[in-house]
């Protein structure tokens, strides 16, 4: 009986560990020109990590499906946190998320919306719980018609253990995470835009 427990608290702790993969950054070398953290980075000493991918969809079609909750829970599946909206889920500026994770720790954090662009970017911050920073999904068009999708995050962990499951696990797990991400929204996109257009 106390092997399955010890197996539950170590299951537990790698749900929390992926959970912070999720967020936490591997620090690059310096924020992105087009970045919209460009000019907070002497204010905030955090590189920006940025990952993209090419959806055959306008910009402007895309854009939805990182701000309305429906289309979201589509491509962002993780059964291990619990999400809650404190001011509604309605996509507007102040909109707050808070994500909480089921371990020993009960680490969460609250983000909040604080720049909409339809059809060229989402900027959030974390205003509380284990993460300070911010992150942003930018939409640049192509010459294609399509999309450039831009997801960009800058975060500093904060706290002894938020700092500890970066270092071991975060850097090393985020990019998997978010590169599936980005690959069911193109997914899921795609395949509403080639149903919409005739």
């Amino acid at each position: 009986m106390a092997a399955n427990g010890e197996k539950q608290k170590k299951q537990r702790f790698a749900a929390t560990a992926v959970f912070f993969a999720v967020l936490v950054i591997e620090a690059t070398a310096n924020a992105a020109e087009d970045s919209p953290f460009a000019s907070r980075d002497s204010q905030l000493r955090i590189a920006t990590y940025r990952l993209e991918i090419k959806i055959d969809a306008p910009p402007e079609f895309v854009y939805p499906y990182l701000i309305e909750e429906d289309k979201i829970s589509r491509w962002q599946l993780d059964h291990g946190v619990t999400v809650t909206f404190p001011r509604g889920v309605e996509p507007r500026i102040g909109k707050q998320i808070r994500v909480a994770v089921e371990a020993p720790t009960d680490p969460w954090i609250l983000m909040e919306i604080a720049r909409l662009e339809p059809g060229h970017e989402v900027l959030t911050r974390f205003v509380g719980g284990v993460l300070e920073g911010e992150f942003a999904y930018l939409l640049q068009p192509t010459e294609t018609r399509g999309t450039l999708l831009i997801h960009e995050m800058r975060i500093r962990p904060v706290g002894l253990l938020t700092t500890f499951v970066w270092e071991i696990y975060g850097k090393h797990m985020h990019r998997a995470k978010m590169r599936a991400f980005l690959a069911k929204i193109k997914e899921i996109v795609e395949a509403d835009w080639k149903a919409a257009v005739p």
